[in-house]
């Protein structure tokens, strides 16, 4: 008897450690995604993340609607973007039931159209997310965003 409680309780333990071990790799996922959209600056891959309801911050703004957001602040810079790269990215993940907490460190620079010049020259960003695991898969309920230049050393 005490063998087959023991078995039981392995499988158990193996099983849940399974399930938390997928399901970060399925948050990493987004996560990678969402980096992917904006590199290549794809607005229908970046509205697929996020749940209706999400709401995303950035950089102490009170939070928006993340279709909202979307429409008046991310997509039309996409527009003014030649090209916005990552650099140093690393990302920690944390699942708790139907719900995942992520932070995401990262380098970034953003070249403009117009003239090609770097407008954020090697800003270091940081992110949280709230993740939701829902019947379409994991998806981002709240995002907040900020940035700060890199000191320059001599």
């Amino acid at each position: 008897m005490k063998k087959i409680i023991l078995i039981l309780l392995i499988v158990i333990v193996s099983f849940k450690s399974f399930a938390q071990n997928s399901a970060k790799e399925n948050v990493s996922k987004v996560l990678a995604t969402y980096k992917l959209a904006m590199e290549k600056q794809d607005k229908e891959i970046m509205k697929s993340l996020f749940s209706p309801d999400a709401v995303i911050y950035e950089n102490g703004d009170p939070g928006d609607k993340a279709a909202d957001f979307m429409a008046e602040h991310m997509f039309p810079e996409f527009d003014m973007f030649s090209s916005f790269t990552y650099d140093n990215y690393v990302s920690k993940i944390i699942i708790s039931g139907n719900h995942a907490f992520t932070t995401e460190t990262y380098n970034y620079t953003i070249v403009l159209k117009k003239d090609g010049k770097a407008i954020v020259p090697s800003s270091m960003g940081v992110a949280t997310a709230i993740l939701k695991k829902t019947p379409a898969g994991w998806k981002i309920i709240s995002y907040h965003s900020s940035y700060r230049k890199q000191k320059v050393t001599n």
